[in-house]
């Protein structure tokens, strides 16, 4: 496992420390709870492997100590898309072969992952006809999926999960005449769920790709979507407390404050509590867009002022999703981490790549390291996560050809926490 090969490593150093050998100036050693540059990544692998390469919308979580990663995506190689995952037991170095999590006649599309444990618990929406979607809930290894009920059937998926203390927590978009509202229900252990109510009530023309993050208590709730309006789109915030039996929402605020389009947000909430809110901003010319970032040290009542992550521009291509859709994760040293897809403006390629920054502070963000170097190939949809032992795992997909509307693949990497060049060290012990 990689802590073992991590233990040998120290010992090697150590060894050779102790024998009067030192490393040498160009050798790296680094710290996987302290170290925010994250330059160092596996070799990029197909995990989902489909044999009609199509493979979509990515989902990625991992268990507390790090050593289970489980990723799910939509896999159109049943003639119609369902769910499929793949997991890894030794912290992402190799995986099981992709199985299907359940069988359905309609297309499976958009899941969802958390973790309880180390079993992943995953969410996701059936397509039926004109629009209409049906939620499910399913945990590996239960032999049927939970209906999620909710007030809107017409555009209901874009659904995200959340778990804590023995709850989970379900957010979703759905609403008629294609102008959805933010729905929100709450399952305990292995109840029924209960209707998804909605919780926000689109102001104009819909709230769409809500993101969920809630405290460790399971009490309190924290929402954000994308709130489309005429001639743009803001980032909206909602906070929930859980009351004996009733749920209180705040009134929503508006944590996007520029005169731009601002999209698909992703929150994460860190265990000293303060949050980290992300999301893409595109400026009228559509090409140039930027990550914007900013976190809440109280809770949710106060935010700090938006931030751009990296100062150069990115674009995306012409092809869903043409937003950079950034995606963001908490770590347990107190940093935080961002990734996205894109390609640098004015580039002589339109094929975006993954990118991933991560900041100490929220203030100060590292150069963003390019993980997925795929420049012939378009890198889209990233997922990120990361467990107590502070490595980064990043999946996303990745056009394979012949269409690039349809033929992708999962890829995935984690971040390699510990890096000697062993020729430097075996040249200073001569």
């Amino acid at each position: 496992m990689r802590t073992h090969r991590f233990v040998l490593l120290v010992m090697f150093i150590l060894t050779c420390v102790g024998s009067g050998h030192a490393l040498a100036a160009n050798s790296t050693r680094t710290s996987a709870v302290a170290n925010t540059d994250f330059g160092h990544w596996s070799t990029p692998f197909n995990v989902s492997q489909s044999p009609t390469d199509d493979a979509i919308w990515p989902a990625l979580e991992v268990s507390a100590d790090g050593e289970v990663v489980y990723l799910a995506w939509s896999d159109g190689r049943d003639g119609n898309k369902n769910i499929y995952y793949a997991s890894s037991t030794d912290g992402g170095d190799s995986w099981q072969a992709a199985d299907r999590i359940w069988d359905s006649n309609d297309d499976s599309l958009r899941p969802d992952v958390a973790m309880s444990g180390t079993v992943p618990l995953l969410i996701w929406a059936d397509e039926k006809v004109a629009l209409s979607h049906d939620t499910y809930e399913m945990a590996l290894g239960d032999a049927s999926p939970s209906l999620l009920p909710n007030e809107r059937t017409v555009l209901a998926y874009a659904s995200r999960l959340a778990l804590s203390n023995g709850v989970t927590h379900a957010v979703l978009q759905g609403g008629e005449n294609q102008k959805p509202d933010i729905l929100y229900s709450r399952r305990v252990g292995s109840s029924p769920w209960p209707t998804a109510t909605v919780v926000f009530t689109h102001t104009a023309i819909g709230s769409y790709n809500p993101a969920i993050a809630v405290g460790e208590d399971g009490q309190v709730v924290h929402l954000v979507w994308q709130e489309n309006q005429t001639g743009g789109s803001t980032i909206r915030y909602l906070r929930g407390e859980r009351k004996g039996e009733q749920m209180t929402w705040s009134s929503a605020i508006t944590l996007s404050q520029e005169v731009t389009t601002s999209v698909r947000p992703d929150i994460a909430l860190a265990t000293d509590g303060t949050l980290h809110v992300v999301w893409g901003e595109k400026l009228p010319d559509r090409e140039t867009q930027y990550v914007r970032y900013v976190r809440s040290t109280d809770g949710g009542n106060t935010w700090s002022t938006p931030l751009r992550i990296f100062d150069a521009p990115v674009s995306a291509n012409s092809l869903a999703p043409t937003d950079i859709a950034p995606v963001v994760v908490a770590l347990p040293s107190g940093a935080v981490c961002a990734a996205w897809h894109g390609f640098p403006k004015g580039a002589d390629y339109d094929a975006e790549d993954i990118y991933v920054s991560c900041s100490d502070d929220g203030t100060s963000w590292g150069t963003p390291v390019n993980v997925s170097q795929s420049r012939d190939a378009i890198s889209i949809r990233p997922t990120i996560a990361a467990g107590s032992d502070g490595i980064l795992h990043l999946a996303w997909q990745e056009y394979v050809g012949p269409s690039a509307t349809e033929n992708y693949e999962i890829y995935y990497a984690h971040s390699i926490p510990f890096v000697v060049y062993l020729p430097a060290v075996l040249k200073a012990a001569q």
